[in-house]
């Protein structure tokens, strides 16, 4: 099996829907993620683990585990918080 594309929707610094497509070709098949710090490389790797495990697989030095919501996104909906979500799909 494997990782074919992630779809992240408004999960922390996401705002709106993001898609990233990995390398599945026989040659190449690696997909590298290379940025300056706080660009969301670990952000990237949070929304696929709560993707598989949900809070309890994200990595322990992330701030304020129960905002997963990106704060743009959630503050459309102030009127009624909880119909603010996030979402990450994983294609294999």
């Amino acid at each position: 099996m494997k990782l074919r594309r992630i779809i992240i929707k408004d999960f922390r610094p996401f705002y709106g829907t993001q898609e990233i497509s990995f390398s599945h070709g026989k040659k190449l098949n690696v997909t590298i993620v290379h940025a300056e710090n706080g660009l969301g490389k670990t952000a990237l790797l949070n929304a696929l683990l709560w993707a598989f495990y949900g809070r309890d697989g994200l990595t322990n030095d992330i701030e304020q585990p129960d905002r997963i919501v990106n704060e743009i996104a959630a503050a459309q909906f102030k009127s009624n918080p909880a119909e603010a979500f996030a979402e990450v799909t994983v294609l294999f």
